[in-house]
């Protein structure tokens, strides 16, 4: 008997120190940001919702200045004594996650449209490097984000030629890869299986990179030609005797003939030389 009262007196001190563990420690059991009082919780409340990603076609409150203006909010209650400094971090560093989450989320869903809107797009690079500068430590979605929006821009820039010539002696030629190897490098990124190629519009670039990068190397040399001309005549301008100005432009001819993968300007550019002797 006197055994059985033991046991039944040390389950109630068991049991009131697992409801003493329940009161204090478990106020914060659902508070993902670790936090206990209510005042910390509503904050989380609020963080919560200004980082909902809203589904397409709505408003979503996430903004740079929302993140400072709530940031602010509560830096001035922990000054002020409402919010101890433990509560404080814990808001502070569950603002930036679930930023950083929510960017990544909201980043997934637009590359995984058929059209990305330039304005989305450089709303959510902008962000990204806002949350990246903040350095409030290293970050899985903020990476994943960053890293996404990057593969974005590589796969723009390889599908976009710039014809634009500039004078420089000796001449330089086109430069810009082979299309099989740009098209190698776009289709083995990270994200362009899973989101870029659903974009048509991307799709038809990678598809017509050959004769996008053949027309706008022909484009460059047509330019080039023409950047010849104008020095020559910058040239003479400038009081360079016109023999010497000629010289030059024909040192350019030869330059031009090793690298010119277009005939027509190759001809013209004879044709000037040899109607200015």
């Amino acid at each position: 008997m006197k055994y059985i009262k033991l046991l039944i007196i040390a389950a109630l001190l068991v049991g009131a120190v697992s409801l003493l563990l329940l009161i204090t420690q478990g106020g914060n059991s659902g508070s993902k940001a670790g936090v206990t009082s209510s005042c910390a919780k509503k904050f989380e409340t609020e963080i919560n919702d200004l980082c909902k990603v809203i589904e397409r076609g709505k408003e979503w409150k996430w903004s740079q200045q929302a993140y400072k203006n709530l940031q602010n909010k509560i830096n001035t209650f922990a000054k002020d004594g409402n919010l101890q400094p433990g509560e404080k971090n814990s808001l502070s560093l569950y603002l930036y996650t679930e930023s950083c989450k929510a960017m990544f989320e909201y980043a997934d869903k637009l590359f995984s449209q058929s059209s990305y809107p330039s304005d989305k797009v450089n709303s959510l690079d902008s962000n990204l490097k806002f949350l990246e500068s903040l350095k409030a430590g290293s970050n899985s979605n903020l990476t994943q984000g960053l890293n996404m929006i990057h593969e974005y821009r590589t796969v723009i820039a390889c599908c976009s030629f710039s014809s634009n010539a500039k004078y420089s002696d000796p001449l330089k030629a086109f430069n810009a890869g082979t299309a099989e190897t740009m098209k190698g490098r776009i289709q083995g990124m990270k994200y362009y299986k899973s989101h870029f190629s659903k974009n048509p519009e991307i799709r038809a670039k990678i598809e017509n990179l050959s004769y996008n990068l053949a027309k706008a190397e022909s484009e460059y040399y047509t330019n080039l030609e023409n950047c010849v001309e104008e020095h020559y005549y910058s040239q003479i301008k400038k009081g360079v005797p016109k023999w010497q100005a000629l010289e030059q432009a024909q040192r350019d001819f030869d330059r031009f003939k090793e690298i010119s993968t277009n005939s027509t300007a190759t001809s013209k550019l004879n044709n000037f030389i040899n109607g200015n002797h």
